[in-house]
């Protein structure tokens, strides 16, 4: 080694060792006059880490969710190709066709939709709206029992009828009516004027079209893999077979039933109002609101849930994380190693 390199070697050294001297004892690092260890660095990091993880886990999620919600709305005003009317049954394929029968219940936009039917009649493009209407009317004094008369005759005379019915002996009562929709604004401005005035008029509707046409969607599905099912059986040549077929023709019957009564009771809703009626006389108090009490196993559902919830969140944001942040740490290296060559 000639003396110019072994000097240069030596004042790398000298530099080196000087570098080493200068720094604090225990590995930490000075700021301004603070010290920093590295175990609080390290610390550091890692929570800055975890919470950039859960809050790119909680973007990523809810722009999910949304991204759902928007394809959902899309394919429910697409009109898909409707779905065929047979199907071959090809001999010595019993396992094939009876897992192709297995029809699920996600992508029911892809079958054929279903316009919407109350009682079997098509409405078209028309709009299934649930009427609900909540009223309190004051009547005057010692009027309690024939007003309240009156509250049933005008359900009657309207083709409804009364659901319930309750009465204190104070002058105060209450009942629940059900009467034909398009009767509803009719019955309800008779109610108002049975009193000198009415204290409190609340008047909703829920559009139920979209839940309607999503049940008589996964009804037609279930019925053609029932249709399916029913041909499979004919073909089973053992018993196991004929078990197999049997056990998935009994889960779907159950299946069409829920929906079928699903339907039934959504079809109710909509063809009948119904009108919540409070009647009381002058000078008598309504019934109090009931205190809901806060429900302690119920708080515990919902801190376990929302843990749960943070974790995951955490977790897509750590797969997410991750490989950039070996990207950057291979940048750095690679910047760190070519900056020491060049010195």
């Amino acid at each position: 080694m000639s003396t110019i390199a072994f000097v240069e070697q030596l004042r790398e050294d000298l530099l080196d060792a000087g570098w080493r001297e200068s720094l604090p004892k225990g590995g930490g690092v000075r700021r301004g006059g603070r010290r920093f260890s590295r175990k609080w660095l390290v610390a550091t990091g890692a929570v800055v880490a975890l919470v950039a993880a859960g809050t790119i886990g909680w973007f990523v999620s809810d722009a999910g969710r949304a991204l759902r919600e928007t394809r959902y709305a899309a394919m429910s005003g697409a009109s898909p190709a409707p779905a065929p009317s047979g199907e071959q049954l090809v001999p010595g394929s019993f396992s094939a066709n009876l897992g192709s029968a297995n029809l699920g219940q996600k992508g029911v936009s892809d079958h054929a939709a279903v316009s919407p039917t109350v009682g079997g009649i098509s409405l078209g493009d028309l709009s299934l709206i649930v009427k609900t209407a909540r009223l309190s009317v004051v009547v005057e004094h010692d009027t309690f029992a024939e007003r309240f008369q009156d509250a049933m005759d005008v359900a009657t005379a309207n083709q409804g009828y009364v659901q319930t019915s309750s009465s204190r002996g104070d002058g105060f009562g209450s009942l629940v009516i059900r009467v034909p929709s398009s009767r509803f604004e009719e019955t309800v401005r008779e109610l108002k004027e049975l009193g000198i005035r009415v204290d409190g008029e609340t008047v909703s509707g829920e559009d139920v079209t979209a839940q309607h046409v999503d049940l008589q969607a996964r009804l037609r599905i279930a019925r053609a893999r029932r249709a399916v099912l029913f041909r499979l059986m004919d073909r089973a040549t053992t018993i196991e077979q004929t078990l197999r077929v049997q056990n998935a023709l009994d889960d779907v019957q159950l299946r069409i039933e829920e929906i079928q009564g699903a339907l039934n009771v959504l079809d109710s809703r909509v063809s009948e109002a119904t009108i919540r009626v409070q009647i009381r006389e002058t000078g008598v108090e309504p019934l109090e609101r009931d205190v809901r009490n806060p429900s302690i196993p119920g708080a515990f559902d919902r801190a376990i849930a929302g843990f749960f919830v943070v974790i995951a969140g955490t977790v897509v944001g750590l797969g997410y994380l991750i490989p950039a942040l070996v990207i950057g740490l291979g940048v750095f290296l690679a910047v760190r190693f070519a900056r020491k060559r060049l010195a």
